[in-house]
């Protein structure tokens, strides 16, 4: 712990006792994602790309990218992973002759199964 927290801890602890310990963290909390944005993002996923994208699929920087450009919504493309995670979406892969995961031609985001 640095200096200037124990500092700030102890001016706490002489001012209000243990009660000046307790609660409130300093600091600002994480701004949360509104749930229309999340809607948003898990709809466009379950959607092929615009024509005029040429993508036949998303990937998580492109939806990132599209999302920002054409609808003015910044959202990163870490919450955008963590979204799919959240929803259990991931792309369909298949394997080639050498045993390496590549991606199916026209391969589209869909659930994985669940295996529990």
């Amino acid at each position: 712990m640095s200096l200037p927290t124990m500092d700030r801890w102890k001016s706490r602890y002489a001012e209000r006792g243990l009660a000046g310990l307790e609660g409130d963290c300093p600091g600002r909390a994480r701004e949360q994602v509104p749930a229309r944005i999340q809607a948003r993002v898990i709809a466009l996923t379950r959607m092929t790309p615009p024509a005029g994208t040429g993508l036949s699929h998303w990937s998580i920087r492109k939806l990132a990218n599209h999302l920002k450009r054409i609808e003015n919504v910044t959202v990163s493309w870490h919450y955008i992973a963590r979204s799919w995670r959240e929803e259990n979406l991931k792309y369909r892969q298949t394997r080639d002759l050498r045993g390496k995961g590549r991606s199916a031609a026209g391969r589209r985001v869909t659930e994985e199964p669940s295996h529990r």
